[in-house]
């Protein structure tokens, strides 16, 4: 594989860069430990990021999730190249289609790079509801 000059990487990770119309909050669990011993798992956004989101192809799926059985489907999430996201992390994505704003609540499956021409970060996630 040819790597690119610098340049052209930089003009191709600014044009990804001009084309992320949603914002993504990241999302880190933190646990706490209660006197008693107990454990609970919270949840602190870290970091925001622009970001574009878009189905990740195909029809969703029916899945058993807490003996019912729920919709769940897969979305790409595009970031910049230099973000990154752990695989433990989960991402809230706010945005706007014909002025009618919603929110995605997803969980990362998995995510590409960083690799020699990489002009954008693509992270795979599915719409799972969170406990």
């Amino acid at each position: 594989m040819k790597i690119l000059p610098t340049e052209t990487l930089s003009m191709l990770s600014g044009l990804n860069e001009k084309n992320l119309p949603e914002l993504a909050s990241i999302e880190t669990p933190v646990t706490t430990r209660a006197p008693g011993g107990v454990t609970t798992t919270g949840w602190l956004v870290t970091r925001t990021s622009p970001c574009r989101v878009s189905p990740a192809g195909g029809t969703s799926e029916e899945r058993l999730l807490a003996d019912q059985l729920r919709e769940v489907a897969t979305f790409v999430v595009v970031f910049p190249a230099s973000f990154s996201v752990k695989p433990d992390e989960r991402i809230v994505v706010t945005g706007a289609t014909a002025k009618v704003p919603w929110t995605k609540r997803l969980a990362v499956i998995g995510m590409t790079g960083p690799r020699t021409n990489e002009v954008m970060r693509k992270v795979l996630c599915s719409n799972v509801e969170f406990a």
